[in-house]
């Protein structure tokens, strides 16, 4: 009787043994276990928090810095990043914005071009593009800008420019000149930037105006070629 007492204590504490092996093996493995991050980005820090420990994961801020998106509170960024294999236990790192941090646009109104793009970059802003327009203010300055000088915007903001491309070559109308002296349209001619081309045709030395070109009506500007043919 007291042997077979003795056996069945021993089996019982074989079993008992064998259970205690099995949830320790369990829990060993239900600790180690891969799962992948979650994606956490976007959201609130205690959004993100409650999704990272969910998962049996530890969750901890790693940095706080100021954003030019996000307001204070949400995170910016993640370690390791979504999706991305990790074990139940292991840290997942966030930073999360201060806030968008602020820049007040400079005055850019009549600075060169490149002296513009200087100083948006050092105001924290973005040169985001250039239009051109013709204008009496020499080419490559700065006439106006978005977001208007003063303006208080999130850093990073966009910024454009209006920017002067010079004054605009004056157009005339082609004058009816046939019949008219050679010598004297030269003379006007070259007053406005006007190139006479004049042709002497057969060898005739007259100074009067037998053809020209382009014909009467037709619009010249500056730097342009008008041809003048010669003749008795």
């Amino acid at each position: 009787m007291v042997r077979l007492l003795k056996l069945l204590a021993l089996s019982v504490l074989f079993f008992a043994g064998m259970i205690l092996g099995f949830f320790i093996i369990l829990k060993y493995f239900s600790t180690t276990s891969t799962i992948l991050a979650p994606a956490v980005e976007g959201f609130s820090e205690d959004e993100a928090r409650f999704m990272i420990e969910r998962e049996r994961l530890r969750f901890e801020v790693r940095e706080e810095k100021y954003d030019t998106k996000k307001e204070a509170g949400v995170v910016i960024k993640q370690a390791p990043a979504a999706g991305m294999p990790v074990k139940k236990g292991q840290t997942v790192y966030v930073t999360v914005s201060k806030g968008i941090e602020m820049a007040v646009a400079p005055n850019l109104s009549g600075m060169s071009l490149d002296n513009a793009q200087i100083a948006i970059q050092q105001s924290g802003m973005n040169f985001k593009g250039v239009s051109y327009v013709s204008s009496a203010d020499p080419s490559q300055t700065v006439l106006s800008q978005s977001p208007a000088a003063g303006s208080v915007v999130g850093r990073g903001a966009d910024c454009y420019l209006l920017v002067s491309q010079g004054g605009r070559r004056p157009v005339f109308s082609m004058p009816e000149v046939r019949g008219g002296s050679a010598g004297e349209c030269e003379r006007v001619f070259s007053e406005y930037g006007i190139v006479p081309n004049i042709e002497r045709t057969g060898g005739a030395e007259g100074d009067t105006i037998r053809e020209q070109r382009p014909l009467p009506g037709y619009p010249v500007s500056a730097s342009e070629t008008v041809g003048l043919g010669v003749g008795q």
